[in-house]
């Protein structure tokens, strides 16, 4: 998303994106969480697609190792042009969040292509 606006990137142009949002645990308090940069160079990708193949992530790998039981379904996802632009949002939001909770950072994050 850029300025507000989902980009949609064609012809394996590659994009930076970064997830973040709030892992979730029956009778606890939630705690933040955010990825590394992942690069995509799919045919089509879009803020949706990243977003679910976020989800099915966190189930197969982070939700047992976290102690979370699943993560919201109102996460945020931005993409970027360059890895330098991702990496910058992604310390902006450690940063932030770092403020007042300890940040579950998820630095094995991927994106498979479909098409």
């Amino acid at each position: 998303m850029v300025g507000g606006v989902c980009q949609h990137a064609t012809a394996q142009q590659t994009k930076y994106w970064v997830v973040c949002g709030w892992m979730e645990k029956s009778g606890e308090d939630s705690r933040p969480y955010v990825t590394n940069v992942v690069s995509v160079s799919c045919n089509y990708q879009s803020e949706s697609m990243v977003k679910t193949q976020f989800y099915d992530f966190f189930n197969a790998f982070v939700a047992k190792r976290s102690g979370y039981d699943s993560a919201s379904k109102n996460c945020l996802a931005w993409s970027f042009d360059t890895y330098d632009k991702a990496e910058l949002k992604r310390r902006e939001l450690i940063a932030d969040y770092n403020k007042r909770w300890n940040t579950y950072l998820i630095n094995s994050y991927s994106v498979l292509c479909r098409d």
